[in-house]
């Protein structure tokens, strides 16, 4: 993804900064995804779910919903806990 400054006759708008559906898609799918999934393993029975998500984007909420669906023993981290264990 690569644009180009030139200079605007105004001031930019709000929305002026938002990247595309296909940005979006494969900024998560080529920047996010990689590194904060390389090291990975699939299980069935997942013992720590990354719950990351913007400001106000519900995350108390789904922390409790997956709190309550997990196995016992196992735990949601979220940001502050992740970059406790990042290298």
């Amino acid at each position: 993804m690569r644009r180009v400054a030139h200079p605007l006759p105004a001031a930019p708008r709000t929305g002026y900064h938002r990247l595309s559906v296909r940005e979006h898609r494969w900024a998560f799918d080529e920047l996010i995804a990689p590194t904060l999934l390389r090291k990975s393993v699939f299980r069935p029975d997942p013992l720590v779910v990354y719950l990351v998500g913007e400001s106000g984007a519900q995350e108390l909420e789904t922390r409790r919903m997956l709190r309550r669906a997990m196995r016992p023993g196992g735990s949601p981290a979220g940001p502050r806990s992740a970059a406790r264990h990042a290298p």
